[in-house]
């Protein structure tokens, strides 16, 4: 070999050695931040794990609103309820709230649940006709079955899931969701019936 190829040989050596140095300094720099980052993360659930099926009861939980009032599940269920998932770094979600901003009564007679884990940075609570609940831990979204967001589901005054858990792009797929629910029996009149006579 001559003295040119030996030369070469060593160069292309020391700049292998050198990029490996310069790899390794920046993950051992990058590595805590990784580190914070995956502990910052919700636990990982199985992708079998299915979500609640339509007429199962959905699980009690307590949540904070917007206000910082702390509600039950139950105090939910007063009527037909749309349950709607978002999150902060999500466009759809973001393309969805924006859509029901100054919408008064989106779903009409259906009551609407915003569930986040930041309410302050998702939505302008003001303008949304919806109660809103802090979610910080995702652990409402993950006890039932939110993988991706936006998703909603479709909740029956008696706390019985009324449509199953679905991606909602649009006002119109949040409407048709809660189309989705069974009417309301009509409340019975306290006055007696008058008896007719033909």
């Amino acid at each position: 070999m001559s003295w040119p190829w030996i030369a070469l040989v060593l160069t292309q050596g020391m700049v292998l050695i050198v990029l490996g140095l310069i790899v390794l300094g920046v993950l051992r720099r990058i590595g805590p931040a990784l580190e914070t980052l995956e502990a910052g993360l919700p636990p990982q659930r199985s992708h079998g794990t299915p979500s609640l099926s339509e007429g199962s009861p959905v699980p009690a939980f307590n949540a904070v609103t917007a206000d910082g009032a702390t509600v039950t599940s139950r105090d939910l269920w007063t009527g037909p309820t749309v349950m709607l998932f978002v999150s902060p770094h999500c466009r759809p979600c973001h393309t969805l709230l924006t859509e029901l901003k100054g919408t008064p009564r989106p779903l009409e007679d259906t009551a609407l649940v915003v569930i986040a884990p930041d309410p302050a940075h998702t939505t302008d609570n003001a303008s949304i006709d919806a109660r809103i609940l802090a979610d910080p831990d995702r652990h409402i979204s993950y006890a039932l079955g939110v993988t991706a967001t936006p998703a909603a589901m479709a909740i029956g005054p008696n706390g019985q899931v009324a449509a199953p858990l679905r991606t909602v792009n649009t006002l119109r797929q949040l409407q048709a969701l809660a189309d989705a629910q069974p009417p309301q029996a009509p409340v019975a009149s306290s006055r007696p019936q008058e008896a007719r006579h033909e």
